[in-house]
């Protein structure tokens, strides 16, 4: 794993609302507490840096 991979995340929602930030072990602790996985919401003041083909991914229906 690289040192911090950013993924979208949706849980059992249809829309991802989160980022997740997978970090490995050696990263940010010691081996045996193995890897961490950080959970950030994705607030709606982020859409306009996000590419509009991504948009309707992450914010769902995009008006305007």
């Amino acid at each position: 794993m690289a040192a911090g991979l950013i993924v979208p995340y949706a849980g059992l929602a249809t829309t991802a609302r989160q980022v997740r930030v997978l970090i490995g072990p050696y990263v940010a602790g010691p081996y045996a507490e193995g890897s961490y996985i950080i959970t950030l919401p994705l607030p709606e003041a982020v859409q306009p840096f996000v590419k509009p083909q991504y948009r309707p991914a992450l914010f769902g229906e995009v008006v305007g």
